[in-house]
């Protein structure tokens, strides 16, 4: 799926599970995905769903000191 500048995108997914496995900026580099990220979400027949993706290019990671 290719995001619009807003990072919005509207796309029509069959009824079934679906799991997120990796997201790739438009320049081709791989994205982090955020630890706290759902990697998975189901659409059910009829429905309508909305999966916000949590991201970062891996330059803009602050590790976290605990």
């Amino acid at each position: 799926m290719q995001a619009d500048e807003l990072g919005d995108y509207g796309i029509q997914l069959a009824h079934c599970k679906y799991k997120l496995i990796e997201v790739i900026g438009p320049s081709g580099d791989k994205l982090l995905v955020h630890a706290n990220q759902a990697r998975t979400f189901a659409i059910k027949d009829g429905a309508t769903t909305r999966f916000d993706v949590m991201i970062s290019k891996p330059s803009q990671i602050t590790p976290i000191v605990r």
